[in-house]
């Protein structure tokens, strides 16, 4: 019977950003001296992102893939990269110093690397040679929650 191949391929990405971000986070209903409000946040940034990329193969040296040991290639790029965030929060003053906070988020970037696209940017079998696939999209968004503390 032939021996069952097993393999591993990993993939490390690193963003590096560097630029700045404008945005606004006000009262967007509430009155002075009542217990609830509500904030809006909008924020947006363009960054210098210095992406790297560093994948590897390895099947513990017994195939024809990597006889010799693991395979890997690596790379960096820079590009530029957006960044955009939105959210709502309500507010419930407790008392003077303690409020409760609840809303929801989202946050975008555009021009970033993520492993998953990085696969196929790579030939590790053949020519072991790397490139950087910056024109990823990612979007998170979700509800946050928390106590205010002021004095």
């Amino acid at each position: 019977w032939p021996m069952p191949v097993s393999f591993q391929h990993s993939v490390h990405v690193n963003n590096q950003l560097y630029g700045c971000q404008l945005g606004v986070d006000t009262e967007l209903w509430g009155h002075p001296g009542t217990r609830f409000r509500v904030e809006g946040i909008l924020k947006a940034g363009l960054f210098y992102n210095g992406a790297a990329q560093q994948s590897a193969f390895d099947d513990g040296g017994g195939t024809i893939y990597a006889p010799n040991g693991p395979l890997s290639a690596s790379n960096r790029k820079d590009c530029a990269a957006f960044f955009g965030e939105i959210g709502l929060n309500a507010v419930y003053q407790i008392s003077p110093h303690f409020a409760l906070r609840g809303g929801y988020r989202l946050l975008a970037a555009d021009g970033v690397a993520l492993a998953p696209q990085q696969i196929p940017a790579t030939g590790l079998l053949n020519i072991q040679t790397a490139g950087v696939n910056t024109g990823n999209y990612l979007l998170m968004h979700g509800v946050n929650a928390g106590l205010e503390v002021t004095w």
